[in-house]
């Protein structure tokens, strides 16, 4: 009975922390994403600079996104400067323009929220140049 109890007692605290985890902020609806830094230059070729994205729910809570939360990062010109799912960015070759780094993610985390026949998402943008 006393393993009963206690095997209760860790499925609950799992559950607790599996739903902060997966469900953000309580489960609230990301409102908006902030990418930092907005925007940046590397001054060298293969150089790197890490973004990050910072999720504000409807209950005006904020919290740091990551690639668990669903987050995915795009870089528009991929010649130029590629990220990865981390935020970690890196120019490839000097000159053509800035490049617009995107950080989108579900509105609803962890929830397949259907808009036209796709996730319904929200996205961040920030300007990296490669000089």
């Amino acid at each position: 009975m006393k393993n009963l109890k206690t095997l209760h007692g860790m499925i609950a605290v799992l559950i607790s922390l599996l739903g902060c985890i997966y469900c953000g902020s309580g489960g609230q609806r990301v409102t908006s994403v902030a990418v930092s830094p907005g925007a940046a230059t590397v001054t060298s070729v293969m150089g790197t600079i890490q973004f990050t994205a910072m999720g504000t729910f409807s209950n005006n809570m904020k919290q740091m996104l990551t690639s668990s939360n669903g987050l995915t990062f795009m870089s528009s010109n991929t010649t130029i400067a590629t990220i990865n799912s981390s935020g970690m960015a890196q120019c490839l070759m000097a000159g053509g323009g800035p490049v617009t780094i995107t950080a989108s993610i579900p509105i609803a985390m962890g929830s397949t929220s259907m808009m036209m026949g796709s996730t319904a998402m929200i996205q961040g943008t920030a300007v990296l140049t490669c000089m």
